[in-house]
Parts: C-alpha cells; sequence; structure tokens
C-alpha cells in the first residue's frame, strides 16, 4: 500500500509542495521493491514520476532520456492501447520532447547520431496530433497545449495564444482548473500581463502549490517562465 502512494499520481503532492528531490527519493525506494522481469503498471508510474519531477526541476532532456529508454517496453506491454493510460502516456512524451527541443540536441534512444531541436518538435507535434484525435474530450486540449508550446518555440505567438486560449475554456468546461491557471499563465506570460499572471498564482496558491512556475513549466512546458513565484 505504500508503494501505491510512493509511485503515480499520489506522488504529486511532493511537487506540489515544491520538493522534486523528496519526489525522486520516495519514487525509488517504492520501485525497489517492484519486480523487474516484466514492463507492468508500477513500471510506468515510477516512470511518470521521474518523468515530472525532472520537468519541474527544467530537465528536460533527461525527462525524454527516460521515456524514451522505456517507450519500446510501453508499446510491448500494449499500454498505448488502454484508454485510461494512452493519453496521459503520450502527453508526458510530447512534454518531454518539447522541453528537451528548448535544451537543444538528445542523445538518440537507437544509437544514431543526435536528436534535432527540429526531430523534437516533430515529435511533440507528432504526439499531440494523435492525441487530439482520442475520443477522449481532454485530448483536444492536452494535445493543443502542446501544439501551442511547438508554435511559441517557431516563433508563431498568435497561433500559440490562439490555442492557449481556447485550452483555457476547455479545461475550464472540464473542470481541470490546475490545468486551466496553468495555461492561463502562460498565456498572460506571453502578453506580459502581470496582473493577470498574480491571478493566476493566487488561485494556484489556494490549491497549496508552492511554486507555481515550476508547476506550470511541468505541466505546460515551455515558455521560458519564470524560476518561481
Amino acid at each position: 500500500a505504500a508503494n501505491i502512494l510512493r509511485l503515480g499520481h499520489p506522488n504529486m503532492i511532493h511537487l506540489a509542495a515544491g520538493d522534486a528531490e523528496r519526489a525522486l527519493e520516495e519514487a525509488n525506494e517504492g520501485f525497489a521493491l517492484i519486480p523487474k522481469q516484466t514492463y507492468i503498471t508500477p513500471h510506468y508510474h515510477f516512470l511518470l514520476v521521474t518523468c515530472q519531477a525532472d520537468l519541474y526541476e527544467r530537465r528536460g532532456r533527461r525527462a525524454f532520456e527516460r521515456i524514451e529508454a522505456d517507450w519500446p517496453l510501453i508499446k510491448s506491454a500494449q499500454f498505448l492501447r488502454a484508454q485510461c493510460l494512452r493519453l496521459e502516456i503520450r502527453h508526458l512524451r510530447a512534454r518531454a520532447a518539447v522541453a528537451a527541443a528548448c535544451e537543444g540536441s538528445t542523445p538518440s534512444s537507437k544509437g544514431r547520431g543526435r536528436t534535432t531541436r527540429d526531430h523534437l518538435l516533430r515529435e511533440a507535434t507528432h504526439e499531440a496530433n494523435i492525441i487530439r484525435r482520442d475520443a477522449l474530450p481532454l485530448g483536444g486540449a492536452l494535445g493543443d497545449v502542446v501544439l501551442a508550446a511547438v508554435a511559441h518555440l517557431q516563433g508563431d505567438e498568435e497561433r500559440s495564444l490562439s490555442l492557449l486560449d481556447d485550452c483555457q475554456r476547455r479545461f475550464d468546461s472540464l473542470g481541470l482548473k490546475l490545468y486551466r491557471e496553468a495555461t492561463r499563465f502562460v498565456a498572460n506570460h506571453l502578453r506580459h500581463d502581470a496582473n493577470a499572471m498574480s491571478e493566476s498564482v493566487s488561485q494556484m496558491k489556494r490549491k497549496n502549490i508552492v511554486n507555481t512556475a515550476a508547476m506550470t513549466g511541468m505541466l505546460v512546458p515551455n515558455f521560458n517562465l519564470p524560476t518561481s513565484n
């Protein structure tokens, strides 16, 4: 039972508290007790925790390396066929690809040279488009958040803002308040609207998010956000 709290979504309480190091420590302790012979759900939950901690700490390259190392195992375990998992998995990979693209080239998991920034953005776009086609209502908003980040990194601020504004409305209609405020924070950051950004910070602080900029950057990378607020 303790391992359930160390791995996967329950571990997010440590990121909310601003303690990515504790999140990783708990995940490593929990994962040490998991059998390693077959890739099963706890292996993915460990990947989720460690990748999100890396994204929280702005280690995009490390997050992408982690998920690329596990990607063949995720496929062979048929996790991408499970509707309850596939959106989350693909969104995690897309977020990691965008964050890694901001750091330049990263080692290729297939051992053929290096993965370029343009390739990483293509991978993020590919995952986003798959997510957007999913039957689940959440898919469109999660996919478009990634496409907004790609547009921003490609210099298309108008498209990026249009997508972010639309995502805010959809996250709100779905009751996903943290995603709504993170997306709103990013949009107002691009507009240089400090007052509106402060309102989003206040909303997230009410949900006990200690470092709202880091949490936002983990959910909606990568918009050159401040390191903390």
